[in-house]
């Protein structure tokens, strides 16, 4: 309860603030280049730090990583409003430094609270806290964006000076609220660092362990996802369908633009129908019993790549809805079944690793 609540009010501040962050790359630099150069500095910390961040969530209390990184995140975009204040309109730099940073705290965030969600609720609910936290996140995102679309489109078409630090400064409230709820969980130390702890008590021997064995454990989880019938297809899958993707929010930033004027309420309401449709058929899947998570991660996959090629045939506004709808009524089968998947399949003591692989792969292809 105490992670549900904790997330769904940091995902109601990143709905708020992440539509921002890209509109105000394409808004300061009018470069789709800038845009697509922002997006790849929130990727790379998951290729780089995502191996690590793996192991760590594998080895240390997984409160205390969601919790570190939920201060670290409130104090960044803290920051990131003081400045906002003195400059409203960022310069580039910052909103690439930024973008990496905040990714680099997340990539350690993610994989840790991904295989805390099993230790926390009964084996036959994990399928159903799964879809439950997939459709709540849509539900803060389409609260969020519904937020951005009114407050922030006022707030930008009456004083766009408050525009950035608005954002941000609600961004860095609902981390420091999400934090307090994180320190209220119970500790989630991993199985393997309980067997660690049983064979040596000393922190710098374990330190060292650590480091002698960080790449022989890099080795065993990916030997357990080339080892998983599912994820041995779904992975190629996702990368091949995740390269296809990979430039869509730069494209969709210059189609708003080109297409509809550039403003930031037809952003926000495109990325709101998407949210909606998407958390409704979250809860839908989640309730559902699928028995063949793979065939439902490639059928909702083919249907995905249907509805964003016919995006590129939808000019007008209400055809550009309508494909967001579609799109976010075909995703859930992507993401929820798998999840569950990967939750219930893989042994705790791997759990972290894999989680983060995936992501780090992910992001990679990004």
């Amino acid at each position: 309860r105490n992670l549900f609540y904790g997330q769904t009010i940091s995902q109601l501040g990143d709905s708020v603030y992440f539509l921002v962050f890209l509109f105000m790359a394409d808004h300061v630099s009018k470069d789709p280049m800038v845009v697509g150069l922002v997006g790849a500095l929130q990727a790379l910390p998951f290729v780089f730090f995502g191996p690590i961040a793996g192991v760590v969530a594998d080895r240390v209390d997984r409160r205390k990583i969601m919790l570190f990184a939920d201060i670290a995140s409130a104090a960044l975009t803290g920051l990131l409003a003081i400045y906002a204040w003195f400059s409203p309109s960022p310069a580039v730099w910052v909103l690439c430094v930024s973008a990496f940073c905040l990714s680099l705290i997340n990539s350690f965030f993610m994989p840790a609270r991904s295989a805390s969600i099993p230790r926390l609720v009964a084996k036959d609910q994990v399928m159903e806290a799964t879809g439950l936290a997939v459709s709540v996140q849509q539900l803060m995102g389409m609260i969020g964006l519904a937020i951005s679309a009114s407050v922030l489109g006022v707030i930008y078409s009456i004083a766009p000076e408050y525009f950035f630090f608005s954002a941000a400064i609600v961004n860095s409230l609902t981390f420091g609220v999400s934090a307090i709820f994180i320190a209220r969980l119970p500790g989630i130390v991993p199985d393997r660092a309980r067997a660690i702890a049983e064979k040596s008590k000393s922190i710098v021997a374990n330190f060292r362990q650590s480091l002698s064995e960080f790449w022989s454990e890099l080795a065993s989880g990916v030997r357990v996802m080339r080892g998983d019938p599912v994820i041995r297809v779904a992975l190629p899958i996702n990368m091949v369908s995740n390269l296809c993707v990979s430039g869509f929010m730069v494209i969709y930033l210059a189609l708003n633009r080109d297409w509809y004027g550039g403003s930031f309420t037809t952003l926000a309401w495109m990325e709101f129908s998407f949210m909606a449709a998407m958390m409704v058929l979250s809860l839908a899947v989640s309730r559902s019993s699928i028995s063949r998570p793979g065939l439902a991660f490639a059928l909702g996959t083919v249907a995905l790549g249907l509805f964003l090629g016919l995006m590129s045939i939808s000019r007008p506004y209400w055809a550009m809805i309508l494909m967001n709808i579609l799109c976010g009524m075909a995703l859930p089968f992507v993401i929820v079944p798998l999840n569950a998947y990967l939750q219930l399949a893989i042994d705790d003591s791997v759990r972290g690793r894999v989680n983060s692989a995936w992501g780090m792969v992910t992001m990679a292809v990004q």
